[in-house]
Parts: C-alpha cells; sequence; structure tokens
C-alpha cells in the first residue's frame, strides 16, 4: 500500500481552493522556502494517518485557514498499490478504478461554535466522496505513520526510559521473546526468553540475602516494638511489577536498553553529538521497517539533515531512497537543505511555495529525459539552492555570477534582500535549468526566471580586431552583416528567445554581443566607469606599465565605440572572471556615489534584475 495523492482544504497555509499532492513511490522530498506549507503536509497526513507512537495531536484554531473558524479542514489521503491481504481488510472500503482499487480516508474537522471557547470535531470516513463506512479500529491501525519531528531531542529518544522509542522500537525484533520463560538448574541462562530474563531477575532479587536479612529484622521490629498481641500483620520485600502480563515485562526490560556510540572511538567524548545523535535516531526507525518488510510502512521526516554534515547527508539520502525502493516502504522529507535537494533524483522532488506544490516528475513539468539525465549530473549543491529562491538569474559565465550582485546593488536591488538565487550554468545547459520552472499545465509557479545569455553576434569590426578568418566556410562565430544576409541566421536567433521564455521563465539576451563588450558599450562615456574599467583589466591581466601605456594609446586611437569596445574584449577575454572580480570590488566603492545605473550597466542586465526582484518600481 502506497500514498498515491493527498488533498487539503482550509488547513493552515492551504485555501478553500484543493491542493492535490501526488507522492512519488518509494522517496518524496518537499523543498522550500520557510513558511510555504511543507510541515503542513506532513501534518494533514500525520493527522488523518494517526503515528505509531500514538501520540494524540491537538487541533487549534490556528490549524484552520485564516483563522476562520467557519471553515471546515479536509484532508483526503488517496492508497493505492494494495497487497491481496490489504484488499482483504479494507474490503468494504474499497474504491474502484480503472488502475485498480483504492482507499479514500477522510479527515475532517470543523469547530462548533455552541461551545466556548469552540471544541473541534473530527470525523473519520472512507469512499472517495466522504459518504463510505466509517474504519473500523483494525483498519485505522494499518495507516499509521512513523513521525520524526524536526529539531527532535535524537539522543533522548534513544536512551533508556519509561516509554522510551527506542523500546518501541526493539520491541519488534522478531523472535525477541523465544526460549524458556521460567528458570530451574537444568536451564542455562542463554536459552531464557525475556520473560524468562524478567523471572529471574526478580526470583533473584527477592531472594538476595541482605534484602531478605532486612525483610525479616522489619517483621521483628514490627511484632516487638510497634504491634498489639494478636496482629496478623507480616511484611515481605517485593519487586514490583511482578505479576504483570509477559508483554509488559518484555517492555519494561526494553526500556532498560539505551542505544550509544562506542565512547572509545577517539573522536568522540561522552555524550554523541547532536548530528551523531540524529542519525542514530534515524538508522532505529529504519531498522523497525525491516522488521516489517512484509506489510506496509510509511515514514514522515523533517530536515533529517538537522546538525548533520555535508558528506552525511549524501549517505543518508542514498540510503533512504534505498530502503524505500527496496521495500513496500514509503518515505516523505521535508528540508531545507541545498546539497540533500541535490542529491535526491530530481523526479522525486516537489517544490512547495506559497500553499502550492510543483512535483518536478515528467507528467507536471515540461523536462524532457535528457533534462533530467543533464540534471542528475550537474545540479550540485551550489545550484541546487533554486529550489528555495524566491526569483532566479540564469547565467552562463562566472563574469555574470560575479558582477551580477553588485550590479543588482547600484541599481538598489539587493539580491540577497530579496531572496533571490544565481545558478552559473558555464555556458552549458541554461535550457535544461529554465525548463525546471516550466509546468506541463503551463501554470506559473510565481518565481521569476531571467535567462542572461550573450547575443554571441560579432560587430563587423571584431573579425580584423581579433584577428579571425572570415573567409572559413566552417567558422563558429557570426558576424552582423552575416545576419543581415542569412534569414535561417535570424530564425535561429529568434528561436533562441522562443525556446526559453515559458511562463515565468524569460529570456534576456545582451543588447550586442558579450557581457565585457557591452559594458565597455554603454560605460565608457562616463568617466569614472571608465576609468573603473581600465583599472580591473589592468588589474586582472597584471600586465607592465609600458603594456598599459600601448593599450591607452589603442582605446583613444579606436575610431568608434565598436572597435574600442571590441579591443577591450580582445585584451580581457582570457581574464573574464579576473577582470569581474576587480571591477565588482571597484563598484563596490561606488555605491555611494552620485552616478546613475543608467549611464553604466548594459539595459539587458537592468530589465533581467528588476524582473527578478519584483518588476519596474523604483526606491
Amino acid at each position: 500500500m502506497q500514498i498515491q495523492t493527498l488533498k487539503i482544504k482550509n488547513f493552515r497555509q492551504f485555501g478553500p481552493e484543493v491542493c492535490t499532492i501526488q507522492f512519488h513511490h518509494g522517496l518524496t522530498v518537499l523543498v522550500g522556502e520557510n513558511d510555504a506549507g511543507k510541515s503542513a503536509i506532513i501534518d494533514a497526513l500525520r493527522y488523518a494517518m494517526g503515528t505509531t507512537d500514538m501520540r494524540w495531536n491537538r487541533i487549534l484554531p490556528s490549524d484552520v485557514f485564516n483563522n476562520d473558524l467557519n471553515n471546515e479542514i479536509q484532508i483526503q489521503v488517496c492508497f493505492n498499490n494494495l497487497t491481496e491481504d490489504e484488499k482483504a481488510l479494507f474490503l468494504e472500503y474499497l474504491t474502484y478504478t480503472k488502475s485498480g482499487p483504492v482507499v479514500y480516508l477522510n479527515w475532517t474537522c470543523h469547530f462548533s461554535l455552541k461551545f466556548n471557547p469552540a471544541r473541534p470535531i473530527v470525523e473519520i470516513t472512507s469512499g472517495k466522496n466522504g459518504d463510505g463506512p466509517t474504519f473500523v479500529a483494525e483498519a485505522r491501525e494499518m495507516f499509521r505513520t512513523t513521525y520524526l519531528k524536526p529539531l527532535r531531542d535524537a539522543y533522548m529518544d534513544m536512551q533508556a526510559r519509561k516509554g522510551s522509542r527506542l523500546s518501541q522500537v526493539i520491541r519488534q525484533v522478531p523472535n525477541l521473546d523465544c526460549g524458556s520463560s521460567e528458570y530451574s538448574k537444568e536451564t542455562q541462562v542463554t536459552d531464557l526468553s525475556l520473560t524468562g530474563i524478567f523471572n529471574l531477575t526478580n526470583y533473584l532479587l527477592e531472594n538476595f540475602a541482605p534484602l531478605v536479612n532486612a525483610s525479616e529484622q522489619m517483621n521483628s521490629i514490627l511484632t516487638q516494638t510497634m504491634l498489639l498481641n494478636g496482629d496478623q500483620v507480616k511484611t515481605k520485600l517485593e519487586v514490583a511489577n511482578s505479576n504483570v502480563s509477559e508483554s509488559q515485562k518484555v517492555l519494561s526490560l526494553l526500556e532498560k536498553v539505551g542505544l550509544n556510540v562506542d565512547h572509545d572511538k577517539k573522536d568522540v567524548y561522552g555524550i554523541p553529538g547532536l548530528g551523531t545523535s540524529n542519525i542514530m535516531s534515524m538508522a532505529c526507525e529504519l531498522l523497525l521497517q525491516k522488521q516489517k518488510s512484509n506489510s506496509s510502512q510509511f515514514t514522515l521526516i523533517e530536515e533529517p539533515e538537522a546538525h548533520i554534515h555535508p558528506q552525511r547527508q549524501m549517505k543518508l539520502i542514498r540510503s533512504l531512497e534505498s530502503s524505500a525502493n527496496d521495500s513496500s516502504h514509503q518515505i516523505i522529507v521535508t528540508s531545507h537543505s541545498p546539497l540533500l535537494a541535490s542529491v535526491v533524483h530530481l523526479e522525486n522532488l516537489v517544490i512547495v511555495k506559497s500553499g502550492k506544490v510543483y512535483p518536478m516528475d515528467v507528467k507536471s513539468t515540461k523536462l524532457a529525459a535528457n533534462d533530467y539525465k543533464f540534471l542528475e549530473r550537474f545540479l550540485d549543491a551550489t545550484k541546487s539552492n533554486l529550489f528555495f529562491a524566491n526569483g532566479v538569474l540564469i547565467v552562463e559565465g562566472s563574469g555574470e555570477e560575479i558582477l551580477l550582485p553588485t550590479l543588482a546593488k547600484l541599481i538598489g536591488r539587493n539580491l540577497s534582500d530579496y531572496g533571490v538565487s544565481i545558478v552559473n550554468v558555464m555556458s552549458k545547459g541554461l535550457i535544461h535549468y529554465a525548463n525546471i520552472f516550466k509546468r506541463s499545465d503551463d501554470t506559473k509557479m510565481g518565481i521569476p526566471v531571467a535567462c542572461i545569455t550573450d547575443r554571441d553576434i560579432e560587430p563587423d569590426v571584431a573579425p580584423n580586431i581579433l584577428n579571425q578568418d572570415v573567409k572559413n566556410t566552417k567558422r563558429h562565430w557570426h558576424t552582423e552583416s552575416d545576419l543581415l544576409k542569412d534569414s535561417s541566421l535570424q530564425d535561429k536567433l529568434k528561436q533562441r528567445e522562443e525556446d526559453i521564455n515559458d511562463g515565468d521563465v524569460k529570456a534576456f539576451i545582451s543588447n550586442h554581443w558579450t557581457l565585457e563588450y557591452d559594458l565597455v558599450w554603454s560605460g565608457w562615456k562616463n568617466d569614472i566607469f571608465k576609468e573603473t574599467l581600465i583599472d580591473a583589466l589592468f588589474q586582472a591581466t597584471g600586465i607592465k606599465q609600458e603594456t598599459q601605456t600601448k593599450w591607452l594609446k589603442g582605446f583613444d586611437d579606436a575610431k568608434d565605440s565598436e572597435s574600442r569596445s571590441v579591443l577591450f574584449y580582445k585584451h580581457v577575454k582570457d581574464h573574464k572572471a579576473e577582470f569581474a572580480n576587480y571591477l565588482a570590488n571597484k563598484l563596490e566603492d561606488m555605491l555611494d556615489a552620485e552616478i546613475s545605473y543608467k549611464e553604466i550597466i548594459p539595459s539587458y542586465l537592468v530589465d533581467a534584475i528588476k524582473y527578478v526582484t519584483g518588476g519596474n518600481n523604483e526606491k
């Protein structure tokens, strides 16, 4: 049995329009910014299904959308892939579909205003429309899920104490109480069951000589000094809970068991760290699932990456994937970790934003098979922060990646303030990353994505200055003259823009040629910016004084802006990252200068920055 879909209405961030979440077979990872609705999805599941720790969930007025107690919370969980045993157990609750029988679990809650304060009234029914019979207790137990809350005290969960989670897990280990329940002289201690160990322990304690002697002395004091003649009172020291059930005897022993790391390890001193405790806790839960490999199991984990360093995070998510794929175990995880999001298979991700969900599976996106293959290989932790962003700038080089944050500050749009991420795809894969945000149903995700790319059409003066062979028929570059003469080249340029533009995803193509060329073209007339460009160029290339003088003369002697900009590009093309770094440092010093960004920043960069930070509203 697997959770196929979850429908939520009027619950926390999810309003009166029904939100449907499709879950992946095995592992599903919910990612997104804070307060997007990830925990609400987890809580909706555990409210409806119940949890294995048998904790009672208190429903609060704040759980109702907009705190409007006239609204009714509606949660529906649909289960598919039922085994034959599960079909038999749920026979009267089954709903038959084209893909096979399913079970609907409907959990509703409304607040009765007849009471003060208002009281939550919960109903649980079956059927697609909630008109099926009420589940019997045994059937309800089949839905229970293991829940690991965020920032939990994982260490204490694994320690010996009354009601410990560890004792609940170990209780499920098979053959735990096999063996003899009674001890005799002929019985080997190793042949005893847990119940036998409990009984033997109690027997030894009750017959421990010092305790027997103390009991006799207490009786003597009572009869000789405190009681009346003829009083029939006799005391005996007795171990508590000696006459409880076998199940309780086993549990009381298991509650004495704790899980600790090997303190002999040289890198561990005393209590294990928070990260190690967290991993111990999850390993314990996976052990529990292994004991139930023939039945359906569900695990909800919030922020499994808490306190865990990157290498362990990667191993952890692979372990969870493996556990979910190799059994009937379904795991649903929430995470804020870009590293974890980069490791999990893209199809298993669901982006949650503003009370809406956007699965990354092939049916929900415009990602093609080759997109998934490319992104599985190249979507690393430095790029996967796009899953948590309010806006995304996709760039094709280090120059844009380094410069854009500073240029944004000059415009008055600090990218950090707007929650904007920059993704550098290094000249390849821009379309692959852009397709992440394109939905198959053409809905918009509400995340503006600006794809910044060079026009890659050289000015006519460039070949001569760059010593390129214009007559070479196999050349990979084109000039403005080629564009005017070749309609197919015009169509190709137009098609490139159309391939990018879709919904929230928009292309921002350089005005003329490349970033460096356009910076010189747009900003050379501003004396302050001109000097800044030249200083950054000299520092990036590390040239000697005499070469600097020669280059400056070349700029002054250039016959037009095109020639000057191409000449500048010629000098900087092998030092783009260094140039961008020095230029960004110098521009930081210009943030308070009386200078208009419109005089120095190419317009396509201004438009891109404004797009991902909320439009054209000026500060």
